[in-house]
């Protein structure tokens, strides 16, 4: 997984390193169609890549390793373009409001789409769905592109280059040293939440793979664990997050998240050492208990609170440079904590492998 996480920062930061390029050079509506485009296509490249796997098993082991970094690739250009033109359409009060309900299409598709697959399988086939995503992924795009069309005031035919050359040059250097205390912490935030999910997920899936060594368990327990995610997310997003945002404010609901976390890891931590209550429990199940709480509030949080914190974090900026500011920040905060992260993950594993290869195995997980 750390391995992963650090092929993935590279593709991360180019992936966002492109979309900058893309804004800066283009209108936003040709930006939205090109995004759609990126996304899709490669899927199209993948399902000849399984299609081969007759021929050369080696190259199925090779797809499938690219598709989930690819998956990566994509969340991250579908948050950009959500977040931006939900940015470009409303303004700060209407996006504490709307926003939630925008991203809680995500969580809406993420519920039809485990419950449609089993009946997509038994229709097209497992290797077609990836053909019945690109198609999914082109019809983003093109509702995206009717929105730029539709309200042609919130989307110019400028790109942000010609835009931020058009103010005067006093403007651009009061706003770079008056926002640059703003954006320093902006970008704090992105890492240290990237860090966060990636600890999480790197305990949660070693605590899993332990727990249950078949596959197909795995498969069954990964599938109850997202549809009861789902389910919650979906009530929390349309119920909770606007009202949490409205009545909290911005800067106290984010701070949920890590209270939550610290909470609910001390309390596991402290039942893993005590055993509080004498009760005659194995401390694996403890842990393996405690692991999946954890990641079960880090998604709920993230995705509802959090997604929903996120495009109005970068409000406060001019609008003229909100949009490049906004792929500059996220573009370089969480690919870097997730390279970062990592690396760290495979020296620390690495160092404590040595240090502890005395021990017997379980005594040396613990």
């Amino acid at each position: 997984m750390s391995r992963l996480s650090i092929f993935g920062y590279k593709l991360a930061t180019q992936t966002r390193v492109l979309y900058s390029w893309l804004q800066n050079n283009f209108p936003l509506k040709r930006v939205f169609v090109a995004v759609a485009l990126l996304m899709a296509l490669p899927l199209l490249l993948f399902r000849g890549g399984l299609e081969l796997g007759n021929i050369n098993p080696f190259l199925v082991m090779g797809t499938v390793f690219l598709m989930r970094l690819w998956m990566d690739a994509e969340e991250i250009l579908n948050d950009l373009n959500s977040q931006v033109a939900a940015n470009q359409l409303f303004n700060i009060r209407e996006i504490k409001r709307t926003y939630p309900i925008i991203s809680s299409g995500l969580l809406l598709g993420d519920v039809i789409s485990g419950f449609s697959l089993p009946v997509l399988i038994f229709l097209i086939g497992l290797k077609n769905i990836i053909i019945a995503a690109a198609l999914m992924i082109l019809c983003g795009g093109a509702t995206l592109l009717y929105l730029s069309n539709r309200y042609k005031q919130a989307f110019p035919d400028t790109p942000v280059r010609e835009i931020e050359e058009l103010q005067p040059t006093y403007t651009a250097k009061r706003t770079s040293n008056t926002l640059r205390r703003y954006i320093v912490p902006l970008f704090a935030f992105f890492i240290l939440g990237e860090l966060l999910y990636l600890l999480v997920e790197f305990q949660y899936l070693g605590e899993l793979e332990r727990a249950y060594p078949n596959t197909d368990e795995i498969a069954g327990f990964l599938g109850l664990f997202s549809g009861i995610l789902g389910i919650c997310e979906l009530a929390t997003q349309w119920f909770v997050s606007s009202r949490a945002v409205e009545r909290l404010g911005v800067f106290v609901a984010a701070m949920f998240l890590p209270v939550s976390l610290s909470v609910l890891g001390f309390f596991t931590i402290l039942f893993d050492l005590t055993n509080i209550g004498g009760l005659d429990i194995d401390r694996a199940k403890i842990l393996f208990f405690g692991v999946i709480v954890l990641r079960f509030f880090d998604e709920l949080l993230r995705y509802t609170l959090i997604a929903g914190i996120e495009p109005f974090l970068f409000q406060p900026l001019p609008a003229e440079i909100r949009g490049n500011v906004q792929t500059q920040v996220q573009g370089i905060a969480e690919p870097l904590s997730t390279g970062l992260t990592g690396a760290g993950m495979i020296a620390i594993v690495w160092f404590l492998g040595r240090v502890l290869q005395d021990l017997p195995p379980e005594t040396a997980r613990q």
